[in-house]
């Protein structure tokens, strides 16, 4: 094995870990910010300097506005 790398079932593992993460936070905001309102939840989601670049919004949104 290569100094510093993990075994491939380790790396897998921690995919896996940061995919189901990444569904959690995902729920979160759909359910807790968008679609129930907690607006506070967005601060704990979403950083000052977080950017959405989606084309089908008019425009770009900074922050967790």
């Amino acid at each position: 094995m290569l100094e510093g790398r993990k075994p491939l079932r380790e790396s897998r593992k921690e995919a896996v870990l940061a995919s189901e993460e990444k569904k959690t936070l995902v729920r979160r905001w759909l359910g807790d910010v968008f679609s129930g309102g907690d607006l506070d939840g967005a601060d704990e989601l979403f950083t000052r300097n977080y950017a959405l670049h989606d084309p089908s919004f008019p425009h770009d949104v900074y922050g967790p506005e």
